[in-house]
């Protein structure tokens, strides 16, 4: 399979362009690279994908890693959703018949990354898809059914790509910060069809409930009205390619017209 370079514009963050994709060849194998680290689920059942932001555990995990609003972060109070959110996901997945799948974030097969959700997820009823290529996490988004996602600019980005994918923006109910919410710097309601900022069963299920059964040409009325705001897909980098023209950056002659 080979992809092509895209790129997306966020309305909100003063035009920033965002690049997606890549021209590379995907076919080329990573031998037990995502090789499952549990029992195999039934591939004729629709998937949910959901995008891990896992990062290893610090060596001084009771110092700050970041200062958000000039709060102090530790690595246990940022992280702390996660593992309530996939541990939802998966009973969810158990439940209704879907094929539960973990997009992995790191190319490091010994981080630790799969013993993590296999510590909160035990050995059954998911899959661990890894990232050691540079196109797998797209690749993982692509073959999905669904997407599943807390902040994961991956998961904007599969908004931008039409993809069905439910948005818990609740990292920043957890901190106290206004500024994880979905959709910031945009002002958006605190839910919304796909997305919400609070992290409860009831909003879960209603998120996870209306992905999981809306119609196509729903969806697209939904995407049409609230995504483009956020994130705007443009096939083919036609906006990334101009602005490099104007500021004179060499490129290969295919794109230099």
């Amino acid at each position: 399979m080979c992809w092509q370079c895209s790129s997306f514009i966020c309305p909100g963050m003063a035009r920033k362009i965002m690049r997606f994709g890549t021209t590379a060849d995907t076919s080329e194998k990573n031998p037990g690279s995502d090789r499952p680290a549990h029992i195999k689920l039934n591939h004729f059942m629709k998937s949910i994908l959901y995008i891990s932001q896992y990062h290893p555990v610090p060596s001084t995990p009771q110092k700050p890693i970041l200062m958000l609003d000039g709060k102090e972060v530790l690595y246990g109070d940022f992280f702390s959703v996660d593992g309530v959110l996939i541990k939802l996901l998966h009973k969810y997945c158990t439940i209704n018949g879907f094929a539960l799948k973990v997009c992995g974030r790191t190319r490091d097969p010994g981080d630790g990354e799969a013993e993590y959700f296999k510590n909160l997820l035990g050995l059954d009823g998911w899959e661990f898809k890894s990232a050691t290529g540079r196109t797998n996490a797209y690749k993982h988004v692509t073959e999905a059914d669904y997407v599943v996602f807390i902040d994961s600019t991956l998961g904007i980005e599969s908004l931008a790509r039409g993809k069905k994918a439910a948005a818990f923006y609740v990292r920043g109910k957890m901190l106290g910060l206004s500024a994880r919410d979905f959709a910031w710097p945009a002002k958006y309601p605190g839910e919304g069809p796909f997305w919400t900022n609070v992290l409860t069963e009831q909003e879960f299920e209603r998120v996870m409930g209306f992905i999981t059964t809306v119609s196509d040409e729903e969806w697209q009325r939904v995407c049409q009205r609230f995504v483009p705001e956020i994130m705007e897909y443009d096939p083919g980098n036609t906006i990334f390619l101009k602005l490099m023209r104007k500021l004179g950056v060499p490129l290969r002659a295919e794109y230099s017209r």
